[in-house]
């Protein structure tokens, strides 16, 4: 009996100590899986906050967000980030946890910025608005019981959208100066190059300093000389490149070899490429002023007071049209030639330096009239000359000069007389040239005045010396005639070499 009440009162006692050991043991087991659980709602609320959508730990997102099947790209470098307090997690669980915390407080647009080599996005802009809205409504999707630290929070979204703000405001401020240091360095470029230290400025005011010397001398010599600047609105190193690209200057095979390209090709079987030191020397409007060479920039349009037969006279003497009667109203080329410059409104001591440059001092069969299959027809100025399969240069301006075969009247055509092809030749140089902002036998050669892109095209010759060469040419119709009133337009480029570019010898 003794034995039985043992045994009961044994098993009492077990029973007794195992509920007193539940007793204890449950409260500290439910606490545990409580902190466990909590710490995964941490983690998914982080993750949530990430993109603006809620997920699970295997990235699979809600109706609300993008499809199941849909993949989201993390950045490579953000196990660099990984947030300290990640070693509260498990240890099983520690690498995946932390990758996740690492993209806490990341905006999704900042992850699309990284990754926009490899991700598709059907479309941007409806993406853009739904993570707009996910962040916007991120607080209400939180329980009120849950409890997040600021620190695991996405605050920081606030802190990176004043960050943008100063940023672009220092931008704003950066471009500012800027503009102000390219603005203050335009202005005391044009203070160096136009600021003048020369008494009475007026007559060579819009010109660059490194002219003014050279304008002062020759305003000294020649006080009724009008100098003009024409702004070409082109930078110099621009425009050289332009006209120093494919075949636009050609030099004599008489000029030294050092102004040549290194190529021995011949252009036409005759010319060689200017190499581009030569062709800055004869683009460089300041080689030029002084008194043999300034009829380069002498305006070309009609104008009485200094343009008469005996200027054309001086021009003439010593060619084919000297003592030739061109036949007609006239019984000189001086005055055929006068009167087809007042017409056509061009300048006739130019139109007599052209026809020399053309024709030659003794004439060709262009200008002969006596060319077998085109006699009676007459081409001055070599328009519409050039080699085909089937023509020669001289039969072609002929058959232009007849009418092309078709008849055709433009410009006074046919030129079946001398002055009808002086007057026909001036016209279209008129129209082509002088109207067309080609107004000198610079820019007849180097069209620079219409803009970069013209540079290089629409050019009249391709001899790069033979702008100057007409120049000393018309010359001669104004050097025995006193000091006559007229107008020199010389073009100015900006960002100019310091001194005049030298001619290779």
């Amino acid at each position: 009996m003794l034995t039985i009440t043992r045994t009961r009162t044994c098993r009492y006692f077990l029973i007794l100590l195992i509920s007193l050991s539940l007793l204890i043991l449950f409260p500290l087991l439910t606490g545990n899986f409580a902190n466990a659980e909590e710490t995964q709602k941490s983690v998914d609320i982080t993750y949530e906050d990430v993109d603006g959508n809620e997920a699970d730990f295997d990235g699979f997102y809600d109706e609300e967000g993008l499809e199941d099947d849909e993949e989201i790209y993390f950045d490579e470098d953000s196990e660099e980030n990984l947030d300290e307090n990640s070693d509260e997690i498990s240890d099983e669980d520690s690498d995946e946890d932390s990758d996740k915390d690492s993209l806490k407080g990341k905006k999704r647009s900042d992850m699309d910025s990284d990754n926009d080599t490899d991700k598709e996005v059907s479309s941007e802009d409806s993406d853009i608005d739904e993570d707009e809205d996910s962040d916007g409504d991120l607080d209400e999707d939180l329980d009120e019981d849950e409890s997040i630290e600021d620190d695991e929070y996405i605050y920081e979204d606030e802190d990176e959208d004043i960050d943008d703000e100063d940023i672009e405001d220092i931008d704003e401020d950066d471009v500012e100066n800027v503009e102000d240091q390219e603005q203050a360095s335009e202005d005391a470029y044009k203070d160096e190059e136009y600021g003048g230290d020369i008494e009475d400025p007026g007559f060579y005011e819009g010109f660059p300093k490194s002219y003014q010397p050279y304008l002062e001398e020759l305003h000294a010599a020649h006080p009724s000389w009008q100098f003009v600047p024409a702004d070409t609105g082109v930078d110099w190193d621009t425009a050289l490149d332009k006209e120093d690209s494919g075949t636009h200057s050609l030099i004599s095979p008489n000029a030294p070899s050092a102004q040549r390209e290194s190529s021995s090709k011949k252009y036409d079987g005759y010319w060689y490429l200017a190499n581009r030191k030569t062709i800055a020397h004869y683009m460089d409007p300041r080689n030029f002023l002084n008194e043999r060479n300034i009829y380069l920039f002498l305006q070309q349009t009609y104008d009485e007071n200094s343009q008469n037969t005996d200027t054309v006279s001086e021009i003439i003497e010593g060619s084919f049209m000297e003592e030739r009667n061109p036949g007609g109203d006239y019984d000189s080329f001086a005055s055929c030639i006068v009167d087809a410059g007042a017409q056509a409104g061009v300048n006739p001591n130019v139109l007599a330096a052209m026809i020399i440059m053309e024709q030659g001092w003794d004439g060709s069969s262009l200008s002969s009239g006596k060319k077998e299959g085109y006699k009676g027809y007459y081409n001055f100025f070599n328009i519409g000359a050039w080699t085909t399969d089937s023509m020669s240069s001289v039969e072609r301006g002929l058959w232009y000069a007849k009418g092309e075969g078709e008849g055709n009247t433009s410009y006074e055509r046919p030129w079946d007389s001398p002055f009808k092809a002086i007057l026909g030749g001036a016209e279209f140089y008129y129209n082509n040239y002088i109207s067309a902002n080609q107004n000198t036998y610079y820019t007849k050669k180097f069209n620079v005045m219409n803009g970069a892109d013209s540079i290089g095209s629409h050019e009249y010759m391709t001899n790069v010396a033979g702008a100057a060469e007409e120049g000393l040419l018309v010359k001669q119709a104004y050097e025995d005639f006193g000091d006559l009133p007229v107008v020199f337009e010389i073009p100015v480029y900006s960002h100019m070499p310091k001194k005049a570019c030298n001619l290779p010898e």
